[in-house]
């Protein structure tokens, strides 16, 4: 009997699952099920969300720090430190941070968002009068029609009524701003004792874990919890610190051309760089304008500053901070960041990435097992892992 024949006895379904496009098409298929079932009872998670946000910004806030941290731990246990008194030099460390960033950093950034709130009806007025003059121009000629059109559709009286009525909103929720402020002060004093915790006993995390876990099926757990850890570890270490960078080169290079308020600026810039390529853009908006108010020399030299700094940062930066450790394309991270923040709003702009990360890492070690036991893929066309050492370690039946 012929491979032919044998194929056409077998049954419908497993010949069906047999074909490469007809499985990766219903798993696509399974998984859009999945994201219209969770919409559909999105309210039975309700509870989960506000328990979520109740501790969840502790918990994270004090997992970044974990990350951040515990290689210096680990270093100064190398050295002979241990552990307990590894994390009383580092905690002591953050205190003087604190402390010095109070005494000198924080008077700065008062006093530059105290003169951009006293001189923001100048710039707002400076703004209109920018308008105006576009408009005025544009309406000389012909070829100015379509952007007559659309200074003429912008209302002014109408834009600052707008902003009036937002100020006036943001007044009359004053109780819900002081119970978010509760809320993140209470979250601040507890990120210290959660972080504490970590650093002392998270190493023994996920050997708890492997232990629940069936013994023929933990090494491929193991396997898992390693590469979901280096993954998470690898995005957090790597965007702060190019955070930082960031933040540091646009504090010295506004402090050449002279822009105002360039430390907040600055601040921003490198608090913003933690979302992946949309915070930087985002953080240039306000600093373009504030360039614009001062004149076109400043622009000018704003956009050199911007130019210097992303060529510094796409060429020597991110290659050697980050790498390419995430093995995720561009594209990919920017529709993640507006799926998730279309979703989850800034939080899930912020954890989306490391989300994605982990569960990529859980469906490609899932997909290199169902490779395995399908056998309708080469050794050669396995992902990531040989086949036997795939089927040393993978869940047995």
């Amino acid at each position: 009997m012929n491979p032919s024949q044998k194929e056409s006895k077998k049954p419908f379904v497993d010949r069906l699952f047999s074909n490469k496009t007809i499985v990766t098409l219903f798993g696509i298929l399974i998984f859009i099920l999945i994201i219209f079932l969770l919409t559909q009872i999105s309210y039975l998670f309700s509870p989960l969300g506000q328990l979520f946000s109740i501790i969840g910004f502790p918990i994270i806030g004090a997992g970044v720090l974990y990350y951040l941290f515990i290689p210096m731990i680990e270093r100064l246990e190398v050295y002979g430190v241990k552990r307990q008194f590894s994390i009383w030099i580092i905690f002591l460390v953050i205190i003087i941070l604190l402390v010095w960033g109070s005494l000198s950093l924080f008077p700065v950034l008062q006093n530059q968002t105290n003169s951009f709130i006293e001189n923001l009806p100048f710039y707002i007025e400076q703004f209109g009068n920018l308008l105006e003059d576009m408009r005025k121009n544009s309406s000389q000629g012909n070829s100015g029609t379509f952007m007559n059109n659309i200074l003429e559709s912008i209302d002014l009286q109408a834009l600052g009524e707008n902003l009036n009525q937002m100020i006036t909103r943001s007044i009359e929720n004053i109780g819900g701003v002081i119970g978010t402020v509760t809320q993140v002060v209470a979250g601040l004093v507890t990120i210290p004792v959660v972080l504490y915790y970590l650093l002392l006993q998270g190493q023994n995390v996920p050997n708890q874990l492997i232990k629940l876990v069936p013994s023929k099926q933990r090494d491929w757990f193991k396997r898992v919890l390693y590469n979901c850890n280096y993954q998470i570890s690898q995005y957090i270490r790597g965007q702060i610190m190019v955070a930082i960078i960031v933040g540091i080169m646009f504090a010295i290079l506004y402090a050449i051309i002279g822009l105002d308020y360039g430390i907040s600026l600055a601040v921003l810039a490198g608090i913003l760089n933690v979302i992946p390529y949309l915070g930087s853009i985002i953080s240039f908006i306000p600093a373009f304008f504030i360039a614009l108010f001062m004149g076109h020399m400043m622009v000018f030299k704003f956009l050199i500053a911007v130019m210097v700094e992303q060529t510094i940062e796409g060429r020597i930066v991110a290659p050697q901070v980050l790498g390419n450790n995430l093995q995720i394309h561009p594209v990919t991270i920017l529709f993640i960041l507006l799926g998730a923040g279309k979703l989850f709003g800034l939080t899930g702009v912020i954890l989306g990435v490391p989300i994605y990360a982990v569960i990529k890492v859980i469906v490609k070690e899932l997909f290199v097992i169902y490779q395995v036991k399908s056998g309708l893929y080469d050794e050669s066309d396995i992902i990531g892992v040989n086949h036997e050492q795939t089927s040393k370690s993978m869940p047995m039946d």
